[in-house]
């Protein structure tokens, strides 16, 4: 897996969130149960999402997480970038430390052009593209 499980958890249970919008809040124990994941890991996950404007939390009888905002109008890199903090695309494929365009490690020319088409798709999904196309039953 190129990405943490902090960002696996992250964009799961927003393109989840994004399948019932009907569904204003979202608990924490309905989403662990519902994707499998841990509900302790996922409880900060979506503190995390909260803190950074992607979602809303409520708290009460009532309360929980929902989506702030058109979930066709977030694209996935912005939750990747939050999440891991854009180390996983960032760093050299072979994890040298002075890798770059003047010292270049073996892979560095091939990556750079994936990487740069892989963020581009990336931008161009979003969360409700997600929930249309992937993981329908949101199973593992």
């Amino acid at each position: 897996m190129v990405f943490t499980k902090s960002t696996e958890y992250a964009l799961k249970s927003m393109a989840y969130m994004a399948k019932f919008p009907e569904t204003d809040n979202f608990r924490v124990k309905e989403l662990s149960s519902q994707l499998k994941l841990s509900t302790s890991y996922l409880a900060k996950i979506l503190q995390k999402l909260t803190r950074h404007g992607f979602l809303n939390s409520v708290t009460g009888p009532r309360g929980g997480f929902g989506l702030n905002g058109d979930p066709k109008k977030i694209n996935i890199l912005e939750v990747i970038r939050t999440m891991d903090d854009a180390r996983a695309l960032d760093n050299c494929l072979l994890g040298w430390a002075e890798c770059g365009d003047n010292n270049p490690c073996p892979f560095h020319k091939r990556w750079k052009v994936f990487k740069n088409d892989l963020q581009d798709h990336m931008t161009a999904t979003t969360i409700q593209d997600m929930a249309d196309g992937f993981w329908p039953n949101f199973k593992q």
